[in-house]
């Protein structure tokens, strides 16, 4: 039996993780916030502080030994890091998070010459499940350029309503932006329709994949889409480093977002040339430490099998939501079927407060979000000002959802 095709042994997993392992992991609470934040993984605190440690020495400067040394593996870091998402090398752009990478993108897209830079009427399209970083920066790109940020309203099941796409996508949309996994709603996207009505009439696709890049396999090539972010810290590694893939051709044509060293290749008293990508975005001295805790991070979710990970946070999304829809009382946000969601169920129940609901969980020892979750569009869109979600991963179990299940209040009982 292949190795791919056995089940994930989520206590197995558990032994990679000090929140685990941890002597005082006994007060850890049930961690199911991972949507968030994941926890860290030891081989990507291992990889952090080894190259701290051994190989401290700024990239792409000296020619020094020790400088060589970091130069070598933070490339090859970054080819991890590539062939995570089935990309080359020379296309993945190292930013601070997911966030940022989007405004990278967003401003740089103000500032192209045609045929890809934003202009005046031209639209951009995003749907209303989207996380706050996937609108703000288009809105602000909209307002510096002249263009129109239009929004798709999901269908009553949460997904993107593939009938509506010919109204939605134009021959004037320059630009379409959504999540693969919606952070909210849970939702796990079909890319396919929407990628292709968009290159139809010659829009460009940029893929939010932080909820799904950590959860599922994802080889660009197939994805077809042309930018995708995402971010080491949802994903077992460190804080502070994130990743822009784009088509390389798009790379090329896309002006710096910042100035300074790593992004010349020549500098006169009158002209000036940018080098070419990646350098060209990666302005003054890159998150060396945490690019190496990101390719470790990387190696370790596919030493385990990238599927593997899907089908157990299936098994996980299944019997949440088989448990959550036996309350009357609760309404789960997005679609019922698991096949379809990614590893985040949002959910309200009846006669209770969110923010209240996840005060009596963290006093039963488990951790949830609760709130507006950076997704005020679509709260507005199902008349609520907040929710309450949970978010699984790898090292999580049936036993940790019974949990919680169990820790919310009895129908006598009301939180207000």
């Amino acid at each position: 039996m292949s190795t791919a095709s056995i089940a994930l042994d989520a206590n197995e997993v558990r032994q990679h993780f000090p929140y685990f392992t941890d002597i005082s992991s006994a007060l850890s609470p049930i961690y199911l916030d991972n949507a968030a934040t994941s926890q860290r993984v030891q081989e990507a605190i291992g990889a952090v502080v080894s190259s701290m440690t051994h190989r401290n020495s700024n990239v792409h400067r000296g020619t020094y030994d020790l400088a060589v040394a970091a130069t070598e593996q933070f490339e090859a870091d970054r080819q991890t890091i590539a062939s995570f998402v089935g990309a080359q090398a020379n296309e993945i752009v190292f930013t601070k998070n997911a966030t940022e990478a989007l405004n990278l993108l967003a401003h740089c897209l103000r500032e192209a010459d045609a045929p890809y830079g934003l202009r005046q009427d031209d639209t951009i399209v995003v749907t209303e499940m989207e996380h706050h970083s996937n609108i703000v920066p288009w809105r602000q790109a909209a307002r510096a350029t002249g263009c129109h940020v239009r929004y798709m309203r999901p269908a009553a099941d949460g997904r993107v309503d593939i009938s509506t796409l010919h109204d939605a996508i134009t021959t004037r949309t320059k630009i379409v932006a959504l999540a693969h996994v919606s952070h909210l709603l849970g939702t796990l996207t079909d890319l396919a329709p929407i990628v292709e009505r968009a290159h139809q009439v010659g829009a460009m696709v940029v893929v939010d994949a932080a909820q799904s890049a950590p959860h599922l396999p994802i080889d660009v090539t197939d994805l077809a889409a042309d930018f995708l972010v995402f971010t080491g810290h949802k994903m077992c590694g460190p804080t502070g480093i994130g990743v822009l893939w784009g088509r390389t051709e798009l790379l090329h044509a896309l002006p710096p977002f910042l100035g300074g060293g790593n992004t010349l290749d020549d500098l006169s008293l009158t002209d000036m040339t940018f080098a070419a990508p990646p350098q060209r975005f990666e302005a003054g001295t890159p998150p060396i430490a945490e690019v190496a805790g990101l390719a470790a991070a990387a190696t370790f979710l596919s030493s385990l099998g990238m599927e593997r990970i899907r089908r157990h946070d299936r098994t996980l999304t299944a019997h949440a939501l088989q448990r959550l829809r036996a309350d009357r009382r609760v309404a789960v946000l997005g679609p019922y079927d698991p096949e379809q969601r990614g590893a985040v169920i949002s959910f309200v129940m009846e006669g209770h407060d969110p923010m209240h609901l996840a005060q009596r969980l963290s006093a039963a020892g488990i951790a949830v979000r609760a709130g507006n979750m950076c997704a005020q569009l679509a709260h507005d869109r199902l008349n609520l000002r907040s929710s309450i979600r949970l978010s699984t991963y790898l090292y999580n179990t049936t036993d940790d959802i019974d949990a919680l299940i169990d820790a919310l209040p009895s129908p006598r009982m009301v939180l207000t």
